[in-house]
């Protein structure tokens, strides 16, 4: 059996819908991705949202994030984890919502979902994973029945790899626990994240990695510096077989 999450990530609403962000407008963005997985909800088994939900760090933004998923009718589990621009207070007022489901480890038949908070307050941007943090959703999977006999899919919003530009000033550090679980845990077969603003993909100590394009707007990657390549929404179809193979795919909207 097969198990397709749609993810979701780098929103950045704004708390004026017809606000622009590098180009293009967020709240319009998100409606396209979101009307897109509504229209194909019988293909999917869970929403996940990867972080960056708004750029303008206040409670307007997150409220239109809310109207925007009040306006379907959804039959799907949604997961959420912060990214670097969601300020704690307000993520976790937004994060109590009716339609989210608040696990960190989640049973999907022969997989676990492991969803990891790599928000630091004073890193300006960077992320970090504390041991404190590692140990309780260690914990928690352990709790779970059947987990040494599941294949782990791990989330997080920052990336793991250098992407040799800009995006590497906002990376993931000092979080060498974190990293060195994921590289000696033979369960986890890939890694999935956000953040980078771009469809790409590699390895990580032999466990591929898959980072997933916007909802808003679309980075490139080079040492010459910050460049805007499109400013059309995107998201994530990553299925999930039953022999741990992930395959992900990049659907432009």
């Amino acid at each position: 059996m097969t198990f397709n999450i749609a993810q979701i990530t780098d929103c950045h609403l704004k708390a004026d819908k017809q606000d622009d962000f590098y180009g293009c407008q967020p709240y319009q963005n998100l409606m396209l991705v979101l009307t897109d997985i509504a229209n194909k909800q019988s293909e999917y088994d869970a929403i996940v949202l990867t972080g960056d939900l708004v750029q303008d760090e206040i409670w307007q933004s997150y409220q239109n994030f809310l109207n925007a998923l009040h306006q379907f009718k959804w039959q799907l589990p949604i997961y959420l984890i912060p990214g670097n621009h969601d300020e704690p207070n307000l993520f976790e007022r937004f994060s109590q919502d009716e339609l989210f489901t608040q696990d960190k480890v989640i049973e999907l038949d022969d997989w676990l979902l492991v969803l990891f908070n790599s928000y630091h307050p004073t890193q300006k941007g960077a992320g970090y994973i504390s041991h404190e943090q590692l140990a309780k959703i260690e914990q928690q999977i352990k709790l779970k029945p059947n987990a040494h006999l599941t294949h782990w899919l791990v989330f997080l919003h920052h990336h793991v790899v250098p992407f040799n530009s800009f995006i590497d000033q906002y990376d993931l550090q000092n979080s060498t626990d974190f990293k060195q679980w994921l590289a000696q845990t033979p369960n986890i077969k890939a890694i999935i994240h956000g953040h980078v603003h771009s469809a790409a993909s590699g390895q990580f100590y032999g466990k591929p990695w898959y980072a997933c394009a916007a909802s808003s707007v679309q980075f490139g990657h080079s040492p010459q510096g910050f460049a805007i390549t499109d400013n059309n929404p995107s998201y994530n179809q990553i299925s999930l077989a039953s022999d741990g193979t992930v395959n992900v795919k990049a659907h432009l909207v």
